[in-house]
C-alpha cells in the first residue's frame, strides 16, 4: 500500500487551540487526526524517518482532511525546509492569539508542568519561550520564505467569541462539512498541579516515553479526563484575567506593541491589545 500523508498541517503555536483543534478533528467523521496531537516529526523527530510518520496515517485512506497537528513546528528552524522538501503540496495553517493572553497561558501551563515554579517576571528570564512563541510575525517569515504567502492565518480570538463561527472557517479551510455536533469546548480552563514534584515527574517521564516512540499513549494519557483530575486543579478564569491586568501593560510596552501592528497590518489580524 502507497504510503499516506497529511493533506493539512497545523504549525502552532502552542496555547493557541491546538487541543479544541484536535478533539474536534477527532469527532469530525471525514477528519483524520493521529491519537498522538503532537508528533514533531519535522523539528524534533526526523531521524526517524518517513516510514516512522506516515505509519502515524496509515489509517487515514478515504478522509478529505488528513492533519499533522503539531504546534511547535512554527517555531522551528528547520521544520520550513523540511515540510517544503518533502509535502510540497501540504497545507499550512497557524492560530493567532493575543499575544499577552498567549504568553500568561504559556506560563500557566509551564507552572502546571511543574517546570517552573515562580512568578511571571522571573519565568520569563528563565524561559525566554513564553514571549518568543508570541512574536507570530518573525516564525511565519520562515514559512514565506519557503511557502510564500500561501500559509493560513486563523485567528483564535474569534474562537472566544463564536466558536461556531471560526469552525465553519476551519471546516471549510480544510475542504470539510460542517458538523456543528463535533465542535469541541471552547478551550481548556487553566489549572495548577495538586503536586509540584509529582507534575515535574510525570512530565519528564511523558518526554522520556515519547523518545522512546509510546507518543499514541502519551496522547491517550493526556486526553483522560480522569488522569486531569487526579493530577491537577481547575483555577477559577479570574486568574488568568488578574495576571493580564497586572502584565498586560508591560508585555505591550516591552514585547508585543509592535507585533499586535504588524498582525494587523500584513495579516488583517485583529488580536487586541
Amino acid at each position: 500500500m502507497q504510503d499516506l500523508y497529511p493533506t493539512h498541517i497545523f504549525l502552532g503555536p502552542d496555547k493557541t487551540g491546538s487541543s479544541w483543534l484536535f478533539n474536534t478533528l477527532l469527532a469530525h467523521p471525514e477528519a483524520f487526526v493521529p491519537p498522538a496531537k503532537d508528533l514533531y516529526y519535522f523539528d524534533k523527530y526526523y531521524s526517524r524517518g518517513a516510514k516512522w510518520y506516515t505509519g502515524h496515517f496509515s489509517r487515514s485512506y478515504g478522509y478529505k482532511a488528513v492533519v499533522d497537528i503539531s504546534h511547535d513546528y512554527l517555531m522551528s528552524s528547520q521544520a520550513p525546509k523540511r515540510i517544503k522538501q518533502d509535502l510540497p503540496e501540504a497545507k499550512c495553517f497557524v492560530f493567532a492569539r493575543n499575544p499577552v493572553e498567549r504568553s500568561i497561558s504559556h506560563y500557566q501551563y509551564l507552572r502546571k508542568s511543574g517546570i517552573i515554579n515562580c512568578g511571571f517576571i522571573d519565568a520569563i528570564k528563565i524561559r525566554p519561550d513564553i514571549i518568543s512563541n508570541s512574536l507570530y510575525s518573525h516564525h511565519l517569515s520562515k514559512y514565506e520564505h519557503e511557502f510564500g504567502e500561501s500559509i493560513k492565518v486563523l485567528n483564535f480570538e474569534d474562537l472566544k467569541s463564536n466558536p461556531e463561527k471560526f469552525a465553519s472557517e476551519v471546516f471549510s479551510y480544510l475542504g470539510i462539512s460542517y458538523i456543528g455536533d463535533s465542535i469541541a469546548g471552547k478551550e481548556r480552563a487553566a489549572s495548577e498541579p495538586r503536586s509540584y514534584y509529582l507534575s515535574k515527574a510525570i512530565k519528564n517521564s511523558a518526554l522520556l516515553a515519547r523518545d522512546i516512540g509510546l507518543e499514541n499513549l502519551i496522547g491517550h494519557i493526556k486526553n483522560s479526563d480522569l488522569v486531569n483530575s487526579i493530577l491537577y486543579k481547575k483555577l477559577p478564569r479570574s486568574y488568568g484575567k488578574s495576571l493580564k491586568d497586572e502584565y498586560s501593560v508591560y508585555l505591550l510596552d516591552n514585547y508585543f506593541g509592535n507585533e499586535i501592528e504588524i498582525m494587523q497590518e500584513k495579516y488583517y489580524i485583529n488580536l487586541g491589545s
